[in-house]
């Protein structure tokens, strides 16, 4: 029975710490996926966020020195382009800056609006002087006989033209440099990730290795019992057989296999009343098992 109450002692605590092992496992799964999910949700906000919204700024560049360009053509008497195609590039200019405001999407790519209030009023700001630079178009295009070069009106022209590139280059470089942050804020997670990860499997493993170290512990000192209680047993005068509680023989010292005439290997596994049948001396009828009776 003390035997027994060992054994059974040892399984609990070697449950407790299976569940002990799960629950870190579980936790760590938990904690890395976690983190992944989040890194993975900041480069995919990175990437779907600043990208586009920094072509957005070169295509409004872009698109001004071509409204000049064309403009400039069509002042010089180029048949090949029209007032409108100046005004398409315009045109054109002005949606990207109300895109990187509001939001839109075309060939080029799907523009999310910017949350940043800075950013914002930059681009509120690039949006101004685009206007601007329409009026100023159309002022000089009504006033082309007496806009030429170096004029009051062509000098105007100029300045706007370089403060609408200036601010749109501003604004670009706004958001490389918040892409940048956000960049070195991503790699900060996923420094952080690896660390997160080092930890807990350092940890993970010292757990581990105590469970192990435990649970080897736990089998010598039950080995270190059981040999103590063979022991014993072997040593005791009188005949002991020890059972499960099904009846079942599990033990038997040497004086016990000398009084049954059954070895313990023959009766290991079999029922106690088969290899120790007791009868009444006297009446000579069949006792009730003992192990029934304590039972």
């Amino acid at each position: 029975m003390i035997m027994k109450n060992q054994n059974r002692k040892v399984a609990a605590q070697s449950r407790r710490a299976e569940r002990r092992t799960i629950l870190w496992v579980a936790v760590l799964t938990l904690a890395v996926a976690s983190a992944m999910l989040y890194s993975s949700f900041e480069g995919r906000s990175m990437a779907v966020r600043y990208a586009p919204l920094v072509d957005a700024a070169m295509e409004i560049k872009l698109e001004i020195a071509l409204a000049r360009l064309g403009f400039e053509e069509v002042l010089g008497g180029d048949t090949t382009v029209t007032l409108t195609d100046v005004w398409k590039h315009l045109d054109e200019t002005e949606w990207y800056a109300r895109a990187m405001l509001e939001g839109g999407e075309n060939p080029v790519g799907k523009f999310i609006p910017l949350e940043d209030p800075d950013l914002r009023r930059e681009i509120e700001l690039t949006l101004e002087k685009i206007n601007a630079y329409r009026t100023i178009v159309e002022e000089r295009w009504e006033a082309q006989t007496s806009s030429e070069i170096g004029s009051d009106i062509d000098q105007h022209f100029d300045t706007i033209f370089e403060d609408c590139l200036a601010s749109a280059d501003h604004v670009k470089k706004a958001l490389l440099r918040a892409m940048q942050r956000q960049l070195q804020r991503f790699r900060f997670q996923q420094n952080l990730l690896i660390a997160i990860v080092i930890i807990l499997g350092t940890i993970f493993g010292i757990l581990l290795l105590r469970y192990e170290r435990r649970h080897t512990s736990d089998i010598l000192t039950l080995q270190e019992k059981e040999e103590n209680l063979r022991t014993t047993l072997n040593s005791i005068g009188d005949a002991v057989i020890a059972t499960d509680t099904k009846g079942a023989i599990i033990r038997m010292n040497p004086v016990a296999e000398e009084l049954t005439g059954w070895t313990f290997e023959e009766s290991k596994g079999k029922p106690l009343t088969e290899v120790f049948n007791i009868v009444n001396a006297f009446t000579k009828e069949p006792v009730v098992n003992p192990v029934e009776k304590v039972l």
